[in-house]
Order: C-alpha cells, then sequence, then structure tokens
C-alpha cells in the first residue's frame, strides 16, 4: 500500500483482544473511526478501504511521510486524541488514509489510561 503513494497511510483490522484471556474477539472487529462535533469515536465499516480517521499507534506510514507530514505532536500531553489530530493533518497535508483488510492487529481497549503523563 505504501509503495503506491509514499502518503499513504496504512491501518490494520482492529479485533478486540481480551486482556484477561488473550483471545481475540473477531466477531468485534474495528475497521475505521469516524467522530462526531464532540470528537466521540464511533466504528464503521462502509465496505471502503478510505479511512476517515485513523486509530491511534496502529499505523504504517514511510519514514519520509512522517518527518513531513510533522510526526507525533509531542506538545499533546493527553491520551486519546492523537489520532484524531494526526488523521486530520494526513489528510489536510495530502495524504491518505487506507486499512489494509488483510492485516490484524489485537488490542486491548482499555477504560482509563494505566500510567502517568
Amino acid at each position: 500500500h505504501v509503495n503506491i503513494n509514499y502518503k499513504r497511510v496504512v491501518v490494520p483490522l482492529i479485533p478486540i483482544l481480551n486482556g484477561d484471556t488473550w483471545k481475540i474477539n473477531n466477531m468485534a472487529v474495528g475497521v475505521k473511526m469516524m467522530f462526531d462535533w464532540r470528537l466521540q469515536f464511533n466504528w464503521l465499516d462502509d465496505g471502503t478501504d478510505l479511512v476517515p480517521c485513523m486509530s491511534g499507534g496502529l499505523f504504517a506510514i514511510t519514514k519520509r511521510w512522517w518527518h513531513e507530514s510533522g510526526e507525533y505532536d509531542y506538545g499533546m500531553n493527553m491520551w486519546g486524541a492523537e489520532n484524531i489530530e494526526q488523521s486530520i493533518r494526513i489528510w489536510l497535508c495530502g495524504g491518505e488514509i487506507f486499512v489494509a483488510r488483510d492485516s490484524r492487529i489485537g488490542h486491548v481497549f482499555r477504560s482509563e489510561f494505566p500510567y502517568e503523563i
């Protein structure tokens, strides 16, 4: 995917991983995210591969585009919004985000951040 366009960011399917048993729930798979005006997330799958908002931290990006698009915002000291900021920046700077439906990365979703920032 990234070989087609160096400004293409690619995300996997994200099935929920049970933090106690480490078993993947293939019936609960995140494909792509969208947010509303309050910046609340919802998962969706509209059958296309274009992704409006990627998940945080689970993506492939070329080194060149990583630097050109501004990397992570090192002034952002909160958990759970870097993906919105980075997705908007990627789209506004001429990039694109696609889902790789043949790639899966299990993820444990936590109700609260377990570490101090």
